[in-house]
């Protein structure tokens, strides 16, 4: 995972309200669609809606939903008795 994307992740973990494109910036993420893309892209699973302001404005919010799946390999055992 590249850098970036992993400031994002972890951005959207710190704000389980929501992420908006302002509370990235000012947490040092600029482009947080892309890098929401590319989170989606390895697995992560983010849910976004778009939010109306007090004063009218409609603006995306993202929220992380879960981690990335992980894929077990190799045999499991398991005991029965």
């Amino acid at each position: 995972m590249k850098p970036s994307t992993r400031a994002a992740v972890r951005l959207l973990e710190e704000h389980p309200e929501g992420l908006t494109r302002l509370t990235a910036i000012k947490g040092g993420c600029g482009n947080i669609p892309a890098r929401v893309a590319e989170a989606r892209a390895e697995g992560w699973v983010i849910r976004d809606e778009w939010v109306e302001t007090p004063n009218g404005a409609r603006i995306k919010t993202w929220f992380l939903v879960r981690g990335p799946r992980t894929v077990m390999t190799g045999v499991q055992t398991a005991a029965f008795g």
